[in-house]
C-alpha cells in the first residue's frame, strides 16, 4: 500500500497530524486503525520523527505488547548511531519485559559497562542468564565473562559511592549530582537517585533533559508513577526527546498485560 501509493501516505501524514491535534483538543481517543495507517506510512516514507510519534500515540491509546514492541523497535532504529540512545532504548525494552534474545541482554550490559555503570551491567546480564535465552554456548560464554567483569567492577564502584555523594553535595552546580543519580539508579537505589536528580535540577545543570529523565526513571522505580510522568514531560529536547514520552506512558500504565 505505502510503496504503490506514496501520494496517499503524503496526504495521510499531512492531515493525520491535524486530526490527532483535534482529537487531543476534544479529548477523544484517535481511531486505532487510523494510528496504524499513519505509523506505517511514516515508516514507509522514512520519516523517523513521525514514525516514533505515531508509534507512541498507539501505545498511549492502545497499550498492547505488540504495539509496545513496534514502538521500542522504532526507538532502537532511531538510536542506531548513538550508544547513549541505544542504551536508553534497551533499558525500556528491559523494563517492558520485551527482551527476546540473548543478544539484547549482551548489548545492554556491554553498553552499560562501557558507560561506567557496572552495577547496571551486572543486573542486566544476571537477568539475561536467568531468562532461558542463552542457549547458544558462545552467548553463554560471553555472558559469563561479562558478568564476572561487571560484578568485580561493581564491587569496587559501590565503595566509591559515599565519596562521590559527598563531592556532589558540596559542588555548586548540579552536574556531579547527575552522575550520582545515574550511579544510584544503576544499583536500584531509587529514592537516593531521585534525591540527587532533584538536587541537580535545583542547583542548575548543563542538561536539564538528562536530569529530568533520570528523575523520572528513579520515581518509576520508587513506585511514584504520576510524579515520574511529570518529570518525563519536562524532557523536551536532547538525545532522549523521543524516548521520554514512552517512559511517561510506561510510568502510568506499567508493563502491558497482553
Amino acid at each position: 500500500y505505502q510503496a504503490k501509493q506514496p501520494d496517499r501516505c503524503d496526504q495521510a501524514l499531512k492531515y493525520g497530524a491535524e486530526a490527532l491535534t483535534a482529537a487531543g483538543a476534544a479529548q477523544v481517543k484517535p481511531a486505532e486503525g487510523v494510528l496504524q495507517i499513519l505509523q506505517r506510512c511514516a515508516d514507509s516514507k522514512g520519516d523517523s520523527a513521525a514514525n516514533i510519534r505515531y508509534a507512541t500515540e498507539r501505545v498511549r491509546n492502545y497499550p498492547t505488547r505488540d504495539y509496545w514492541g513496534t514502538a521500542v523497535t522504532v526507538a532502537l532504529q532511531n538510536a542506531e548511531k548513538s550508544d547513549a540512545r541505544t542504551l536508553e532504548a534497551l533499558r525500556m525494552v528491559l523494563a517492558l519485559d520485551l527482551m527476546g534474545s540473548a543478544g539484547g541482554y549482551l548489548q545492554l550490559a556491554q553498553l552499560a559497562r562501557d558507560a561506567g555503570l557496572p552495577g547496571e551491567a551486572e543486573a542486566a546480564i544476571r537477568k539475561g542468564l536467568a531468562s532461558g535465552l542463552f542457549t547458544n554456548p558462545a552467548d553463554k560464554s560471553r555472558g559469563d565473562a561479562l558478568l564476572a567483569d561487571a560484578a568485580a567492577a561493581a564491587t569496587l564502584d559501590r565503595k566509591e559511592l559515599p565519596a562521590l555523594e559527598a563531592e556532589a553535595k558540596a559542588a555548586k552546580t548540579g552536574d556531579s549530582d547527575v552522575l550520582l543519580a545515574e550511579a544510584f539508579l544503576s544499583y536500584g537505589q531509587y529514592e537516593k537517585a531521585a534525591e540527587a536528580a532533584r538536587r541537580a535540577l535545583g542547583k542548575g545543570v548543563k542538561d536539564t533533559n538528562e536530569a529530568n529523565l533520570l528523575l523520572g526513571k528513579a520515581l518509576v522505580g520508587a513506585g511514584k508513577g504520576s510524579e515520574a510522568a511529570a518529570a518525563f514531560a519536562k524532557v523536551t529536547g536532547g538525545d532522549y526527546r523521543d524516548l521520554a514520552p514512552l517512559w511517561g506512558i510506561f510510568a502510568t500504565q506499567g508493563v502491558p498485560a497482553t
